[in-house]
């Protein structure tokens, strides 16, 4: 049996939630074990989030480079060097590099195209949004 990093993650968090923590009480080791057992499911849940949105958060970005039309031809040229750079096949070296072109080009449009400015922020406001953990639900 294989189990991903997710339910790797909540196994160890119910594991933590409902065999130790009751057996520590109201103790302060209990109440540690509980406040872990309960981050240990919000990251579960987060993780979860992060990998289904992550390649359409890519997609997303890449078509607001791609399509960037700023009249500028050497942040053209950076936007197109961004897009192009795979970043040696790391997905996080590759998002750092596009998030890079990105802040150039939100920089750039901030100073001279105010709808592109704005379609730069609606990207990162739900980007932010993604990172943002919830807390989750629990049975009982």
């Amino acid at each position: 049996m294989s189990l991903n990093s997710q339910q790797i993650l909540q196994s160890l968090a119910m594991g933590q939630l409902m065999m130790i923590a009751p057996e520590l009480g109201e103790s302060y080791a209990g109440k540690s074990a509980s406040m872990l057992g309960l981050m240990a499911l919000m990251l579960a849940g987060h993780q979860d989030r992060m990998l289904y949105n992550a390649p359409r958060m890519r997609a997303r970005l890449e078509a607001l480079l791609e399509g960037a039309a700023t009249g500028d031809s050497a942040l053209q040229a950076e936007l197109a060097a961004a897009l192009a750079d795979d970043g040696g096949g790391s997905w996080n070296a590759r998002q750092d590099r596009l998030m890079g072109a990105l802040e150039a080009l939100h920089a750039h449009a901030d100073a001279h195209n105010p709808s592109l400015a704005a379609q730069c922020r609606d990207f990162l406001a739900e980007f932010a949004a993604l990172e943002r953990m919830e807390v989750p639900v629990l049975p009982g």
